[in-house]
């Protein structure tokens, strides 16, 4: 059985998470920081949003097949049980603005069909991006790197005369991968579909 699409909230509960681990805190968040950060995001309005219904769109995350996120206990100065802290599972979900580019690229690509991957990363190489830990162009061999993670991760296939195709987890994601690719966008607005 297939997963929908993730909807604005699940897309916007994963920016957040995603937005802490790129300023550089990386801590894991808890219920009440996720419900928090939402709050803040909608600019205060909090229809439909209690904590309840943030728990269970977090519990929908983490069963996805796809292992989205990764729940651990976390420490606080209260009593009690230990709350839950939720992360971006590492190396299963795309973090890298420049990676999101990539696949959406490919996902917006004007052939729409599969593509050969050495004219894909010689499109690519064109764009201009930036590779996060360099902050320099990538070079081929990094976006080469980037594609296979895709592949490995479910994002990108490949068939056996090596054309580049975009699956059915970009279209799951595609919100998300639009907010990491575009930081700062409003998720939900202006959705480029095939």
């Amino acid at each position: 059985m297939t997963n929908p699409p993730l909807n604005t909230t699940e897309a916007e509960i994963l920016y957040l998470i995603w937005k802490r681990k790129k300023l550089g805190d990386g801590t894991p968040m808890t219920l009440k920081d996720i419900h928090g950060a939402l709050v803040k995001h909608r600019r205060g309005k909090q229809s439909g949003l209690s904590l309840v219904a943030v728990k269970k769109v977090l519990q929908n995350l983490k069963a996805r097949p796809a292992g989205l996120l990764e729940a651990i206990e976390v420490s606080h100065s209260g009593s009690g049980p230990r709350p839950l802290g939720y992360r971006l599972a590492p190396e299963k979900i795309i973090t890298w603005p420049s990676t999101a580019a990539i696949v959406l690229a490919l996902y917006n690509y004007p052939d729409h069909g599969p593509l050969e991957r050495e004219r894909f990363i010689e499109h690519i190489a064109g764009l201009g991006l930036v590779n996060e830990p360099t902050q320099a162009a990538p070079t081929k061999g990094q976006i080469e790197a980037q594609i296979s993670a895709c592949t490995q991760w479910n994002y990108i296939a490949e068939d056996q005369a090596g054309r580049l195709s975009s699956t059915r987890r970009v279209d799951d994601e595609l919100e998300f991968l639009k907010a990491i690719a575009n930081p700062g966008a409003d998720i939900g607005h202006g959705v480029s579909r095939r």
